[in-house]
């Protein structure tokens, strides 16, 4: 007769799958041995039951042993910094839940071109990129990379003229030593070291940023010293091998399309990370550079507030401002403070400026977690799976906001914007008509489907539409023209309704009906009186008045 425990193992072996674990404390019974995957301590067992196996009904209580599922348990990885509580911004964009994923790697490479960083910052000198084959402070090119000392990136300042120049204007240091204190603050949003008992933890735990400075004490540079900061890393791409996936570009400004600045941000593998403006200006209808670039590496950001609404100075775009995210009262780092004191060793700051590197630092951790991801994958991933929110139409490409954990777990799900919250007609004519165009994008990783679009209120109508009943791909496009009519001379309000699949979005629709007979352009008796009685003076004054021969 064959042992009940080897049919046990030949039912399994034939075929049954494993399904899931279980731990058992007390006497194991001879009937559960074969589950048995080890023993963990001298009572407790570890047990594997397949899934379609009946034992697990039969069991009913049991003084002997205590029978319990192998739950899952995860790291919540929270860092003990002394300042995060400070950070809002971490907490709004999903950054804790997504840190129990990754918290970055130092195989991962972002440069930063801005004023410098404080790299004698305990909180951010570990993170910063340092360069192994060149000796500081010895005045000379170690590494032959046409720069010289440039251990913490460099100073391109010190090279108006192609040449090194100590005594140039903006030369505080061969390296990339920060003199003002904007590069410091997005250096420590990028990248602060987390979880090692110091101040701040950034987006990335674990990153290496590799400064590069071209703008002034200040705060300004120009388009060449950018250009020469991509000449820099072009040199640690070429000779050093560093995989350097996104570039920070926190500044920008009104000035005519650039050619060469366009080609020169288009010609960098990686992604370009940029900032939308600070004056609470629409992109759309300004030439606002670098972030109004058509390119496909490129981001910009917007800045959002605590209350999750975009800021009241924050540039937005349907067409040029990608996402958005923190950047109002932002606490970070900066130069020469590296106390233990909240206080006194971090700034608050506001600005698209710090907006742009919680993107750059959602960059470098979805490379850690996926690096072999192309960086238009990377990109559309960061746009399709932030949040979605109608504050947000009209304001951004994708009514997004970011969020960490969405990135790194790939969500997935239908998202919408519309280029705007609200049509105003202003005054149109009775009789006449005037039609203005809503546009609808798809903005989620999965398709988008509009059910139907109508409209509520006297005088507005749909006089052309594509999205009824449509299913649109990733940032594809519908449209609807509405209609507005006036049929007396009034203030008219009313709302247009989107429905998809899974919510309704609301446009508000006003407009003012002009009646001919009070104003509205055609000639009424007031102006009829005014006429004649002109021509009258007119004629009077020519009868009495004395003509000199």
């Amino acid at each position: 007769m064959i042992p009940m425990k080897k049919i046990l193992l030949l039912i399994v072996f034939l075929g049954f799958s494993y399904g899931k674990e279980y731990l058992l404390k007390g006497n194991l019974p001879p009937y559960l041995e074969v589950f048995v995957k080890k023993k963990i301590s001298g009572d407790v067992y570890l047990l594997d039951i397949p899934k379609d196996n009946d034992i697990l009904n039969t069991l009913t209580f049991n003084k002997d042993f205590i029978l319990e599922e192998n739950f899952v348990l995860k790291a919540l990885a929270i860092p003990n910094d002394t300042c995060y509580t400070l950070r809002w911004d971490l907490k709004s964009v999903n950054a804790e839940k997504a840190w129990d994923i990754t918290t970055g790697s130092y195989e991962v490479y972002v440069a930063l071109f801005d004023t410098g960083v404080d790299y004698n910052n305990p909180d951010l000198k570990e993170n910063l990129w340092k360069n192994p084959d060149e000796v500081c402070d010895d005045g000379i090119d170690n590494d032959g990379n046409g720069y010289v000392d440039d251990c913490y990136g460099v100073n391109v300042l010190c090279y108006p003229e192609g040449r090194y120049n100590p005594n140039a204007k903006g030369c505080n240091a061969p390296d990339a030593l920060d003199d003002d204190g904007h590069g410091t603050h997005i250096a420590g949003i990028i990248g602060a070291l987390g979880n090692n008992g110091l101040l701040i933890p950034g987006v990335a735990w674990n990153v290496k940023i590799i400064p590069c400075k071209f703008l002034s004490s200040r705060g300004f540079g120009d388009v060449a010293g950018e250009i020469a900061c991509f000449e820099y890393i072009k040199t640690l791409i070429s000779k050093k091998g560093l995989r350097i996936v996104a570039v920070n570009a926190s500044y920008g400004g009104e000035y005519p399309f650039s050619q060469i600045q366009y080609d020169t941000i288009k010609s960098f593998n990686g992604l370009y990370i940029t900032a939308a403006g600070n004056e609470g200006k629409n992109n759309d209808t300004i030439d606002f550079y670098p972030c109004n670039y058509n390119l496909k590496n490129k981001i910009c950001v917007g800045a959002y507030n605590r209350s999750g609404n975009p800021t009241y100075f924050s540039h937005y775009g349907y067409r040029t401002v990608d996402i958005f995210a923190p950047g109002e009262d932002i606490a970070s780092l900066y130069i020469g403070r590296n106390t233990a004191n909240c206080e006194t060793s971090l700034v608050l700051a506001s600005g698209t400026s710090m907006a742009a590197p919680f993107i750059t630092g959602a960059v470098a951790l979805l490379f850690s977690k996926n690096p072999n991801i192309s960086f238009i994958e990377a990109k559309n991933e960061i746009l399709l799976t932030g949040k979605n929110s109608p504050v947000y139409d009209g304001k951004s490409y994708t009514c997004n906001t970011l969020d960490l954990y969405n990135l790194l777990t790939g969500e997935s799900s239908q998202k919408a914007c519309l280029s705007t919250s609200e049509i105003n007609f202003g005054s149109v004519n009775v009789g006449n008509e005037k039609v203005l165009q809503v546009m609808v994008r798809s903005t989620g990783k999965k398709q988008l489907k509009t059910l139907n679009v109508y409209i509520q209120g006297e005088g507005f109508y749909i006089k052309d539409e594509n999205c009824t009943n449509t299913l649109l791909s990733p940032f594809e496009e519908c449209k609807i023209d509405v209609a507005f009519k006036p049929t007396s001379g009034k203030d008219f309000s009313g709302l247009l309704y989107i429905n998809f699949e899974n919510e309704t979005r609301k446009v508000s629709l006003s407009g003012q009906g002009v009646s001919i007979e009070n104003g509205g352009g055609g000639c009424n008796s007031s102006s009829h009186e005014f006429v004649w009685i002109t021509v009258v003076l007119f004629l009077l004054k020519r009868i009495f008045k004395r003509e000199t021969p």
